[in-house]
């Protein structure tokens, strides 16, 4: 390929979806340039659109219970400085961004005062949402703040296939990226100063999941060629609720569903989430899921059902969970009638890109954020929750060490016109 034909950019952001999006702002707003790339030709098409739970915010108890329930949920495992990061940055972080910056509206109660939602592995109700689609309203609000913004240039249908490398001081340098255009067919050559991943999991590497068509663990691979550290990468989370049809794969069931008082049941009708943990049906999601694969193989059947007509008043679940309410309803199953087929789905990669508080990797200038990393918050299992803050959190913190370090940062080769 030519040298005239590569793209330029103060920074390369691979991903759409929030830890991409938030990053990405924050270094337009700074007048730093970003291409920001995403292999879907919908721009939207991210795991962050299928988030539907909501985003940890503020425990109206004490806010150090979530540092307790997160490294809990992760079985011990967890890295206690970015727990704690999470903690004190994450609510912030929502504020400044969420709130004011892209003026979301999440739900609130009969006195004005945002509605809080309580899922597995949670002390205390600390969730906020926008029904049961607060990914999508994320992600859509973002767009409509970066779409037209003059320091970012968005490419669609484009595919990282490998990162640009070159040792320096024999330590690996982050150029940029090899880009297959998917439109003309080409790969084409971005260089940056600086480059982020924010490429998210890899769900579709099993058979069912929750995951975007795009996460298929490109992100990692392209690190891991170019000798970046992985970290955690065995952490696969298997969310307990995935609605089991044979014509879908990836609708989850959320999660507040039981927060609200839905429960599990057997082919017997029993409550049998008594039998493995404290919190019963909002037991820690490692903990469910293992609970319904023991029902499963002990009834032969390959699903459990979650019972939301029995104890969700009828109004409710369609007031405040009107996406899985139509979804299930497409497929004959009324949620507001009986019960529905769940079974286990691929949900999150609790591991990944290995980075450090800024979102730093092993490789100098390239960073990593969101799913496709391992900030070590989540240990051996993600609270739910929490992976829309730490997206927002550890997105924020790449941008703010970039603009410091960027200045006066050339790449080791002039630029061609």
């Amino acid at each position: 390929m030519k040298a005239k034909e590569a793209i330029y950019s103060d920074v390369l952001v691979i991903g759409t979806g929030i830890a991409g999006c938030a990053c990405a702002l924050e270094l337009a707003e700074k007048k730093i340039g970003v291409c920001l790339l995403t292999s879907a030709r919908d721009v939207k098409e991210t795991n962050t659109k299928y988030a539907q739970g909501g985003i940890v915010y503020k425990c109206q108890k004490d806010p150090n219970l979530l540092i307790k329930d997160t490294i809990k949920a992760g079985a011990g495992r967890s890295k206690k400085n970015a727990v704690v990061l999470l903690a004190k940055e994450g609510p912030k972080a929502i504020e400044r961004i969420l709130f004011e910056k892209l003026r979301m509206d999440f739900d609130r109660d009969e006195k004005g005062k945002l509605e809080m939602r309580r899922e597995g592995g949670h002390s205390c109700f600390r969730i906020i949402h926008i029904k049961d689609e607060t990914g999508r309203f994320i992600e859509n609000a973002f767009i409509k703040k970066i779409k037209n913004h003059p320091f970012i240039k968005i490419y669609t249908d484009h595919t990282l296939i490998d990162l640009i490398v070159s040792k320096s001081k024999r330590k690996n340098v982050c150029l940029g990226g090899y880009v297959l255009d998917g439109k003309k067919k080409r790969i084409r050559v971005f260089l940056a100063k600086k480059t982020v991943l924010a490429t998210g999991g890899a769900g579709q590497l099993f058979l069912r999941t929750s995951n975007s068509k795009i996460a298929q663990g490109s992100g990692i691979a392209v690190a891991h060629r170019a000798g970046a550290c992985l970290e955690d990468v065995e952490f696969v989370q298997f969310h307990p609720t995935g609605f089991y049809h044979q014509q879908v794969s990836n609708l989850l069931i959320t999660e507040s569903l039981r927060g609200e008082g839905a429960k599990l049941k057997n082919h017997k009708g029993e409550l049998f989430m008594k039998n493995y943990h404290p919190l019963e049906d909002l037991a820690p999601r490692d903990i469910a899921t293992r609970a319904i694969y023991d029902q499963m193989l002990k009834s032969g059947k390959p699903y459990v059902f979650l019972d939301a007509a029995s104890y969700i008043p009828e109004s409710k679940i369609k007031s405040q969970f009107p996406y899985i309410y139509k979804a299930c309803l497409k497929y004959g199953f009324d949620i507001t009638k009986k019960s529905l087929p769940v079974s286990p789905v691929a949900h999150f990669l609790c591991g990944g890109v290995k980075v450090d508080l800024w979102g730093k990797t092993s490789i100098k200038n390239l960073y990593a954020v969101g799913e496709v990393s391992c900030t070590g918050v989540h240990g051996a299992n993600r609270l739910a929750s929490n992976s829309l803050s730490e997206c927002l959190v550890w997105g924020i913190r790449a941008a703010k060490n970039i603009s410091s370090t960027i200045k006066g940062h050339n790449l080791p080769f002039p630029k061609r016109t």
